[in-house]
């Protein structure tokens, strides 16, 4: 997946920040619309954040988990997604925490 890199997080900087020269995700908060981009049958589906999972091992750089509420889709259990499987539709000052 091609991303492109902001300094600030926006709707079109799909979850990534430019961060002195150090290239980091962005942990979306809970509430933020995400559009599914990975390759599976929930692609091009939107929804909304429902828990936020993080994992605070000693990696390079953080690695968390969405569980999302999906609209549209048969399955009314909200899905997990890797962080790199969703991409934020809504910018996320407009999010209502």
């Amino acid at each position: 997946m091609a991303h492109t890199f902001h300094e600030t997080p926006s709707a079109g900087a799909a979850g990534w920040t430019l961060n002195s020269m150090t290239i980091l995700p962005v942990i979306l908060p809970i509430g933020s619309r995400v559009c599914v981009t990975s390759y599976s049958p929930f692609r091009g589906l939107r929804g909304t954040i429902r828990t936020v999972d993080t994992i605070s091992a000693e990696l390079e750089e953080p690695f968390c988990f969405y569980q999302i509420e999906l609209e549209g889709a048969y399955i009314k259990e909200p899905i997990w997604f890797e962080f790199d499987e969703v991409e934020l539709v809504t910018p996320i000052q407009q999010v209502q925490l």
